[in-house]
């Protein structure tokens, strides 16, 4: 049962047909969204509407070298983009519109008659990203209380270096942090134009300094826009930062902890301790943020006495952990331990030809927890959570952020993750 069906029939392909598009673009930024992506595209094509159909976003950024080869694909697609689409897809629409071959349309891949073909990339580096617009878009028409808006003060991550992680898919990309001046610009500029105040930064990863001048701007405007984003564990985020930046409008923090074992820590190379994550999760909760952390079972070496040590990590900080997502080890395309497999012990990637558009492979260890131990971790740490008499249930970390910020202005405590009777 596909259920993108009706609802794209009778909500988007009206639409569609009405206002009778050159171009038709579809974001897929996570696997879960291409279902829903190639569900519309073939709709589309399906009915004969009007528009060249071109999808990108991040997961078809993973996927660039697998794309070509799958040509069944561009039976309900004409192209895919892949890495930054600003300027490709100008060049797109200036090649459709003046009746020109698409050759010349950066970071493109499309059919040309009986062949795919895959145009040069071109990554954009330092410049900031252009203002983003939203005008036409139905923002009241989205399931979350209040409008969301997404920012970036940065592209890349400014470590890098996680073995699980695959940053730039692959791509020397690099990390570019944008001028505060700028950011802060973009946010009151969204403020004003829409009446949004709440910004979701979308960043790897949000460095500092940047946390600490954006704070320190918005604290003297008296803090109109409250704001969210990825932060590390890491020394440099000090109990006075976090004050400032509750001051300055921040409300969730998202953490990667990953994992509580100091030497599955350093395996991943993740550049933290779990001494370092203990103080800035107290430190933040303490600043009035909500923190939502990642960990997960299974990084190849992990054992179950390592996997123990993070439950009791979590554990032990229940008054500091408002939410949380637990889950296993993925291996992921173009991660270090993708690229490198026997570096962190993988014996066997199995890559089935069956999934020609896989992101994540299953794989064997010779030491630790393999695959199925880790999901069933995952499963008996789920199972001994507090029962709790109503459920906190998110579509998407929006409604996290969103609920931290009224709680905040309404002065009210932040309800933890590990404690019985209140929200789960």
């Amino acid at each position: 049962l596909n259920v993108f069906l009706e609802l794209f029939e009778t909500g988007v392909t009206p639409d569609i047909k009405r206002e009778q598009p050159q171009i038709v673009g579809i974001s897929v930024c996570t696997m879960d969204q291409m279902l829903a992506g190639m569900t519309l595209a073939h709709l589309i094509k399906e009915r004969g509407l009007p528009g060249h159909v071109t999808v990108g976003g991040p997961h078809i950024t993973m996927l660039r070298e697998q794309i070509p080869r799958v040509r069944a694909l561009f039976d309900v697609v004409d192209s895919a983009v892949v890495f930054d689409g600003a300027e490709p897809l100008l060049r797109l629409a200036e090649a459709l519109e003046g009746g020109r071959g698409l050759s010349a349309v950066p970071n493109l891949i499309y059919r040309d008659g009986g062949r795919v073909r895959v145009n040069p990339v071109k990554v954009r580096a330092s410049e900031p990203a252009p203002m983003p617009d939203f005008e036409g878009l139905p923002l009241g028409r989205y399931l979350v209380p209040y409008p969301v808006l997404p920012l970036a003060t940065s592209r890349g991550c400014y470590h890098g270096r996680c073995a699980f992680c695959n940053v730039g898919y692959g791509a020397p990309v690099g990390y570019h942090r944008f001028t505060t001046e700028a950011v802060v610009k973009q946010m009151l500029a969204l403020h004003r134009r829409y009446g949004v105040r709440h910004i979701f930064f979308a960043d790897e990863v949000i460095a500092p300094r940047t946390l600490r001048e954006i704070s320190e701007a918005l604290e003297s405007l008296g803090a109109p826009v409250h704001w969210c984003g990825c932060a590390r564990l890491e020394r440099a985020l000090t109990g006075e930062l976090l004050s400032r930046m509750a001051a300055g409008g921040c409300r969730m923090l998202l953490f990667g902890l990953e994992s509580a074992s100091p030497q599955i820590v350093q395996r991943m190379r993740k550049g933290t301790t779990p001494e370092e994550a203990s103080r800035v999760l107290r430190e933040s909760a303490q600043a009035g943020i909500w923190n939502h952390v990642f960990f997960f079972f299974g990084f190849p070496g992990e054992t179950l006495d390592d996997a123990q040590e993070t439950v009791n990590f979590v554990f032990a900080h229940r008054d500091a952990i408002h939410s949380a997502s637990p889950g296993a080890f993925l291996l992921e395309r173009y991660a270090a331990v993708h690229r490198s497999p026997a570096s962190f012990g993988v014996t066997r990637i199995i890559d089935n030809r069956g999934t020609d558009l896989a992101i994540h492979f299953d794989y064997e260890v010779a030491l630790g927890m393999g695959e199925d131990m880790a999901e069933l971790v995952v499963q008996r740490f789920l199972d001994v959570l507090p029962v709790k008499e109503f459920g906190q249930y998110y579509v998407s970390d929006a409604h996290r952020f969103t609920y931290a910020s009224d709680l905040y202005e309404r002065r009210q405590p932040m309800p933890v993750w590990l404690a019985s009777g209140g929200p789960r």
